[in-house]
């Protein structure tokens, strides 16, 4: 991991997608409930990632390095404050559980 001036540990909320009801039908709503806390460094992604992942059709504006196994998956919600984050990918770094990676869209709808 690495600091920049202002990317200091943030605290975020991590709220899963739902994508179907208890009675098994769909619906894509954020579970409020059943909640994970994580900590991480928050950065602006650079141009060169902002492309790369425009090239797989998911915009991103930011990530996030994580320390240890990953705690959410794509189509996640993340909030910190009032800014919400969805996440368009996750990057397992070496899959030793060192450190995660994830891709974020900062949307305010």
């Amino acid at each position: 991991m690495y600091l920049k001036p202002g990317n200091l540990i943030k605290d975020l909320v991590v709220e899963q997608k739902s994508v179907t009801t208890e009675h098994g039908r769909p619906r894509s709503v954020f579970d409020a409930e059943h909640t994970e806390h994580i900590k991480g460094v928050l950065s602006s992604a650079s141009p060169t990632e902002k492309e790369r992942w425009a090239q797989l059709q998911h915009p991103i504006t930011h990530e996030l390095v994580q320390r240890g196994e990953p705690k959410a998956k794509p189509e996640d919600r993340m909030i910190m404050g009032g800014r919400t984050f969805y996440v368009q990918g996750v990057d397992h770094i070496a899959d030793i559980g060192v450190a995660t990676i994830y891709y974020l869209e900062e949307r305010s709808d």
